[in-house]
């Protein structure tokens, strides 16, 4: 069966235990406008590949590409990685693109 893949940004509210506590998606970074911090509050900024079976748009797998802060620039990785770490994908350079605006 053919295969739908899609992707959007996610921003993960973590607390103080490291769980996840809240999550926002949107279909491009500017979507979520400004992300106002809160004290004590962790945020992480990612991307989500949904790959979806076409004729019945059920999630068959899931995988993320969280954005690292190096010397104050965010950086997407290369890949994606599903929830054990393996290596999912390669992330579209259309992504770095867009997330080198904010930097």
């Amino acid at each position: 069966m053919a295969s739908r893949i899609n992707y959007e940004w996610v921003i993960e509210e973590i607390d103080q235990h490291g769980d996840i506590v809240d999550c926002d998606f949107s279909d491009t970074l500017a979507g979520f406008g400004p992300i106002n911090h809160v004290d004590g509050v962790n945020y992480h900024l990612g991307l989500v590949r949904n790959v979806s079976n076409k004729e019945h748009d059920d999630l068959e797998h899931r995988a993320w590409a969280y954005v690292d802060h190096v010397d104050g620039t965010m950086i997407l990785p290369d890949q994606f990685r599903d929830g054990g770490g393996a290596v999912a994908a390669n992330v579209p350079k259309r992504f770095r693109a867009e997330l080198s605006k904010l930097n």
